[in-house]
């Protein structure tokens, strides 16, 4: 089992440099921490494969169904990882094809990936709401403190003035 992960991960970080905007570093970092389940990474470089490489439409593969490695060795270890999984037929080097469970697991599967990519996500909005809270409190406090030190000095400048005059 933590064989079938480590080929998951490996896939993902090499098609991470292929891709490199693809996932950020959070999210990356998250994916490659070996914390994340099988499921997860299986998702996760399911929609990698789907969205990075190239769809392949002339030859025998039909649009719908194939990609093109462009012979980059990322796409080419990912179509093969994914092909331990049954998910892609490997057509030939540079050139893989969903098979009928990859083409459900694209349609019905992703779901453990994309819970967990939306906890991700509600995790870091969190983190940031947390962050803009905390300075927005210490502005709220200097606020106040500068309030507080223009109502001491305008105190002081009437009472130097009513001792002036007497």
């Amino acid at each position: 089992m933590a064989d079938r992960k480590e080929r998951l991960m490996d896939a993902i970080e090499g098609m991470s440099v292929q891709c490199p905007v693809y996932f950020d570093e959070d999210v990356l970092g998250r994916l490659l921490s070996g914390a994340a389940p099988e499921g997860v990474l299986l998702g996760a470089l399911v929609e990698m494969v789907d969205r990075c490489l190239d769809p392949y439409e002339n030859g025998p593969v039909r649009y719908d169904d194939g990609v093109d490695t462009l012979a980059q060795s990322a796409g080419e270890e990912a179509v093969l990882t994914l092909a331990e999984f049954g998910l892609m037929d490997r057509i030939s080097a540079r050139l893989g094809r969903w098979t009928p469970e990859g083409k459900r697991f694209l349609a019905e599967g992703m779901q453990e990936w994309r819970d967990w990519k939306d906890q991700i996500e509600a995790d870091a909005e969190a983190e940031q709401r947390e962050i803009d809270g905390r300075a927005s409190a210490d502005n709220i406090r200097w606020a106040k403190r500068a309030l507080i030190a223009v109502c001491i000095a305008a105190g002081l400048l009437v009472a130097g003035w009513i001792a002036a005059k007497f």
